[in-house]
């Protein structure tokens, strides 16, 4: 299966300009007929900065990525 980029933007998502956290979960189906969910975070702060992204889960015996995902989303205060 060839990888697939998706552009936030291109999916229609509508978040909000104001500063917050905005989650969300993007339903994939996976080849085998499965149903994926990825949660999405979008954390927005009160100015214009720097951006970046944080991506966990890709192996699934890796918990550690997604527990400092987990924690990074719960403690940043925009």
């Amino acid at each position: 299966m060839q990888p697939i980029t998706l552009d936030i933007q291109q999916l229609a998502l509508s978040f909000s300009n104001e500063p917050g956290l905005e989650e969300l979960l993007v339903t994939r189906q996976h080849s085998s007929g499965e149903l994926i969910e990825i949660p999405v975070a979008l954390i927005q702060g009160h100015q214009p900065g720097p951006q970046m992204t944080v991506m966990s889960g890709m192996n699934a015996g890796e918990y550690s990525g997604i527990l400092a995902a987990q924690k990074l989303i719960i403690e940043v205060k925009p």
